[in-house]
């Protein structure tokens, strides 16, 4: 996506060498990629009979993810489809990560990123259990870590490979950075087990001592959900918000202020157990929305973007209602550090806004895509708002046949890939040309915006506990159950002399 990072004076080299991924050194690298001509396709893949789809990728490979719930097992089948952008392979490997039924336990992975060519991905692994001295069947999850090399899974010289992390409940959301001694850091956040309460797991592979992590909450704080986590050239951010006691909304006299708050903490590359671990004094961000379009709901799905990686700048966007109307918008935060966001914009959608996933090129931009959905796109929408121009519009494209599920830059272009689910429940491929987003296989509309403004935050301290800390851990291999190469039909292609 366009930024401003290509501007920058020449000591953006010396930071572009120690801060970008390594790059990958394939053979595959030789080969000539066939691009798209034209602004928007859609491809299929028939009988994949596949629910829900999550997609990353990077300059050499996309993978899709697909999660088929099978009535006969009981459990989520697995399918990682690999595209191999010069070798033009295509191919799906498919998994129930070890277990046979219902009976042994169920995976399900809720976020999924790319980097230095490794697929990370994170989730929760669900078990029943038999409660003591009853014979009343319940369920316990723990939180999941799993990473492959799509290139090792393609030439058959890698594995899938996974971990629990038994005092995580689940695990939703992560990114992955790196520092000198670790090749890969992995923070991943969700709900701790026991308190019910956000928790930081951060997983980080030693060069010459392999893998440990440490388990972080910040318990002086009750009732604290963490939303994202995203990593920029130098720095961590946390993104999270408070639990509202009820849902009522602003109207009513019972209505519960933290439902107008969230919260932004910050560490460093080395990510927090390494920054503030026994910290006598640590304070995060607290913000207080009291202007327009501010209420969110409880538990609101509220996700980060990089603005500028190289600068360490960042976005923040969720969905939002209007305290005096019946209107509900998506709003969007930029912030120069965590302590303030300098602009704020909305663009109204229909009631009750939800953002499903967020996408910008490596470098970052003003300019993110956003995924959401809301009562009037049930089948949820894709919107791209160009801030910085005043008198531009928000387009908007949907699709009637099927579900935007989850979005990905394509390489480097000012591209997205975005999986779907069609009506008839398989897979779905769709490719859109940002720049040329007037010239598109989905339906078209536009929305206008409005500026609010610029807000300093409140410092509320924060005590982050870590427990255990710098713990070994081992992965398992999770067995392929099945190995096939596939090939999405063009069912769509719109070009600009259409």
């Amino acid at each position: 996506m366009k930024n401003n990072t290509y501007k920058k004076t020449r000591w953006w080299l010396a930071l572009l060498l120690f801060c970008l991924p390594a790059a990958n050194t394939s053979a595959q690298n030789d080969g000539i990629e066939a691009l798209p001509i034209c602004p928007s396709y859609i491809w299929t893949y028939p009988s994949s009979n596949d629910t829900t789809s999550l997609i990353c990728g990077d300059d050499n490979h996309r993978v899709i993810l697909t999660q088929y719930h099978d009535p006969v097992k009981g459990i989520n089948r697995h399918s990682f489809i690999i595209t191999d952008y010069f070798s033009n392979v295509e191919d799906y490997f498919s998994t129930y990560f070890n277990a046979n039924d219902s009976t042994d336990y169920n995976v399900s992975i809720n976020d999924m990123v790319m980097y230095n060519g490794e697929c990370y991905f994170c989730g929760k692994m669900t078990l029943p259990f038999l409660e003591f001295g009853s014979n009343i069947s319940s369920y316990i999850s723990y939180g999941i870590i799993g990473h492959f090399s799509p290139q090792a899974l393609q030439s058959s010289s890698g594995s899938i490979m996974f971990s629990t992390f038994k005092q995580a409940q689940n695990l939703w959301h992560l990114t992955v950075t790196q520092y000198q001694g670790v090749s890969a850091l992995v923070c991943a956040v969700g709900i701790d087990r026991e308190s019910g309460q956000g928790c930081l797991v951060e997983a980080y592979n030693e060069i010459s001592n392999g893998w440990k992590h440490n388990y972080g909450t910040i318990p002086n704080i009750p009732g604290t959900i963490f939303s994202d986590i995203l990593a920029s050239c130098d720095s961590i951010t946390l993104l999270a918000q408070f639990k509202c006691q009820n849902g009522y909304g602003p109207d009513h006299p019972a209505y519960d202020l933290n439902h107008q708050v969230f919260l932004v903490d910050r560490s460093g590359r080395q990510g927090f157990y390494h920054d503030f671990n026994g910290s006598p004094l640590h304070y995060i961000a607290h913000y207080y929305l009291n202007d327009s379009y501010n209420f969110h709901i409880n538990w609101a799905p509220m996700l980060l973007y990089n603005t500028d990686f190289f600068y360490n700048t960042f976005g923040v966007a969720f969905g939002v209602k209007d305290h005096n109307v019946n209107s509900a918008a998506i709003r969007l935060f930029s912030f120069p550090h965590k302590m303030k966001y300098d602009r704020s914009i909305y663009y109204k959608t229909g009631l009750n806004p939800h953002i499903l996933d967020i996408a910008t090129d490596i470098y970052g931009s003003y300019s993110p895509c956003i995924l959401s959905y809301d009562n009037s796109f049930l089948q949820s929408v894709l919107s791209v708002p160009y801030w910085f121009d005043p008198s531009s519009t928000v387009p908007l494209r949907h699709y009637t046949n099927g579900t935007l599920q989850s979005l990905t830059q394509h390489r480097s272009q000012n591209v997205v890939d975005i999986s779907c689910e069609s009506v008839g429940h398989n897979l779905n491929l769709i490719y859109q040309n940002i720049d040329s987003i007037h010239v598109s296989c989905l339906n078209k509309i536009t929305r206008h915006y409005s500026n609010l403004p610029e807000k300093q935050a409140a410092m509320l301290v924060a005590t982050w506990k870590f427990d255990p800390n710098e713990m070994e851990f081992d992965f398992t291999v999770a067995e392929i159950i099945e190995h096939k190469e596939i090939k999405g039909d063009e069912i769509c292609k719109t070009c600009n002399n259409n």
